[in-house]
C-alpha cells in the first residue's frame, strides 16, 4: 500500500502507520480543529503508531479488530492476547470481557457525542471519526452480519441524534463539526 502497509496488523506485529504519513486529523489540526477517534484504530498497537501520535487529540478503543482476542471460538489457545481498550495512550481495561464488547457501541456514541459537545462549544470545527464494531464471532457463526451491521448502526444513530439536540444549536448549525 501506500503507506507502506501490506496486510492487517494484529497484536503481534511490530509496525503501523509510519510518521511520515499524514492522516486526516493530522491537516486538520494546524487548521484549528480538534479532533478524536472513537473505536478501533487497527493501524498499529505500539505507542509510536497510537492514534493520538498521528493528529487526534482524543482516542477511545480497541488496538486492532475485537475479533483478535482469546474468546474468538476458531482461535486455538494462545493464538491472541487479551484485547485492551485504550483512552488516549492508556491501557483503561487490559483484557475486555464479552460482556465489555456488549457494551462497546453505547460507550463509544457517548465518548463521540461528548467529544462533539466539548470541542465544537468555541466556534472551532471538530473531526469525529467513529470506527463502529461489529460482533464479528456472533456474526460470523450465525451468518447475520448485515442484522448486527444494522442493529449497531440504529443505536449509533439514535444516540447520537438524541444527545446531538441537547446540545447547543451553533453546533447543529456546524456541518463539519458532525460529519
Amino acid at each position: 500500500g501506500r503507506s507502506g502497509l501490506t496486510r492487517v496488523l494484529n497484536p503481534k506485529s511490530q509496525g503501523g502507520l509510519p510518521a511520515s504519513e499524514i492522516t486526516i486529523a493530522g491537516a486538520l489540526k494546524p487548521l484549528g480543529y480538534a479532533t478524536a477517534i472513537v473505536g478501533k484504530w487497527h493501524l498499529g498497537h505500539l505507542p509510536q503508531y497510537l492514534p493520538t501520535r498521528h493528529g487526534f487529540d482524543e482516542w477511545l478503543g480497541l488496538p486492532y479488530s475485537n475479533d483478535m482476542w482469546p474468546h474468538h471460538p476458531e482461535a486455538a489457545p494462545g493464538t491472541y492476547p487479551a484485547l485492551p481498550l485504550f483512552d488516549g495512550d492508556s491501557v483503561v481495561d487490559p483484557e475486555v470481557t464479552p460482556d465489555d464488547q456488549r457494551s462497546l457501541t453505547a460507550r463509544y456514541a457517548a465518548r463521540a457525542v461528548d467529544f462533539i459537545e466539548r470541542a465544537g462549544g468555541d466556534d472551532r470545527g471538530c473531526l469525529v471519526l467513529l470506527g463502529q464494531w461489529v460482533d464479528r464471532d456472533r456474526a460470523s457463526r450465525g451468518g447475520w452480519h448485515g442484522v448486527v451491521q444494522e442493529a449497531v448502526e440504529q443505536q449509533l444513530n439514535a444516540e447520537v441524534v438524541h444527545r446531538a439536540a441537547e446540545v447547543d444549536r451553533r453546533l447543529l448549525a456546524r456541518a463539519d463539526c458532525l460529519e
